[in-house]
């Protein structure tokens, strides 16, 4: 399946923001102490000129309440072997976080967003791990 066509129609961002909306409304009974962010956003942001992941979050924060919080970590570059991310914003105290990825082939991206956000000890995530959710396993 071509996955930089399903990116390139927004219709499919509806289609999983309406999917992920369910899920977290049957797991989630308060979406006030969540929030939901992206991976970084790389590639096919400058090609599409909107980043997929984010524009799913978006409606996903509208349907279930739960905030959105965009750019928390962002990428050196578009290296996908080695990736160097940063974190851009500080995560909002006592949240419990959820990071969307809509593509996982390698899991780099997911693992090293996650890495970074661990070294932050104002993230308060050394001991505990955000919920991960991945829309399609590329494998």
């Amino acid at each position: 399946y071509d996955l930089e066509a399903f990116k390139a129609d927004l219709r499919n961002a509806r289609i999983l923001a309406d999917i992920l909306n369910h899920l977290l409304n049957y797991f989630i009974p308060n979406p006030a102490s969540w929030t939901l962010i992206t991976t970084p956003k790389r590639a096919h942001t400058e090609r599409l000129g909107y980043h997929f992941a984010s524009e799913v979050l978006k409606l996903t924060s509208a349907d279930t309440g739960i905030t959105f919080l965009e750019d928390v970590v962002g990428a050196r570059d578009k290296n996908k072997i080695e990736p160097v991310f940063f974190q851009l914003k500080p995560i909002p105290a006592n949240t419990n976080l959820i990071i969307f990825d809509d593509i996982f082939t390698t899991g780099k991206t997911i693992y090293t967003t996650l890495d970074v956000l661990k070294q932050n000890p104002a993230n308060n995530l050394q001991h505990t791990n955000p919920l991960i959710i991945i829309a399609v396993n590329n494998n």
